[in-house]
């Protein structure tokens, strides 16, 4: 988003270009430059004999989360929560 460089697919995966290029974020993050998307995963497994998670983001990590952001040059446009962590659309806060 800062420096022009497009990065993740309108979901935030990773492209194949991205792949090739060596470009990787951690695992629980999924960045869409091109979306202004920005998806934080709890990373948690499955509880047996369901279909929930074992753990999500409550709202103090989320508040954390966002905390986090506005200490970037960034703006929360909007948040959701999702089945495994949070999604913020952020636009650059310098504009």
């Amino acid at each position: 988003m800062r420096a022009g460089i497009s990065y993740g697919d309108h979901l935030g995966y990773p492209t194949d270009a991205d792949k090739a290029a060596g470009r990787a974020l951690p695992r629980c993050v999924h960045f869409a430059s091109g979306a202004c998307r920005l998806n934080v995963y709890a990373g948690a497994p499955y509880k047996g004999r369901g279909g929930a998670r074992a753990w999500e983001f409550n709202a103090a990590d989320i508040s954390a989360l966002r905390d986090e952001l506005d200490q970037r040059p960034l703006k929360v446009l909007t948040e959701w929560q999702h089945e495994d962590g949070v999604a913020f659309v952020v636009v650059d806060g310098r504009v």
